[in-house]
């Protein structure tokens, strides 16, 4: 090898090789030790910004969270209390059903003496018109 090319090993790459914008390599140090350093900065940035939003995000997710667990909360409250309201209307009904029986009874009972009153009367009425 001629002792004026440098070695391809060393050589640097073709900056077009790398797609960067011209403006962009202008301020690119030309050490590559510097160069890494920036890219590092870059990507400590890069990854900053990530984590940043990443942890916005779960943030955000937490409050949903929260707030379905809220509503979820409310929603089982309105369960307990209609479930109450339930087991309330079902006893009234009971209890209501019972008193119904009770004055079906009274009422047959009622029919029953009435008849037999009606009975009675005629009897008597017989007795006392002939």
């Amino acid at each position: 090898m001629d002792g004026d090319t440098p070695s391809p090993a060393t050589e640097p790459p073709p900056p077009t090789a790398f797609d960067l914008p011209p403006e962009l390599l202008s301020v690119l140090p030309s050490d590559p030790f510097q160069q890494l350093d920036v890219a590092r900065k870059i990507t400590s940035i890069a990854l900053s910004s990530r984590v940043s939003a990443l942890e916005s995000e779960s943030s955000d997710l937490r409050q949903q969270l929260a707030d379905k667990e809220a509503v979820i909360s409310d929603l089982y409250a309105q369960i307990d209390s209609l479930d109450s309201s339930a087991s309330q209307n079902l006893h009234k009904l009971s209890v209501v059903n019972q008193e119904k029986e009770s004055l079906l009874k009274e009422n047959a009972s009622l029919l029953e003496t009435v008849n037999k009153l009606k009975r009675d009367v005629a009897k008597v009425h017989l007795l006392f018109c002939d």
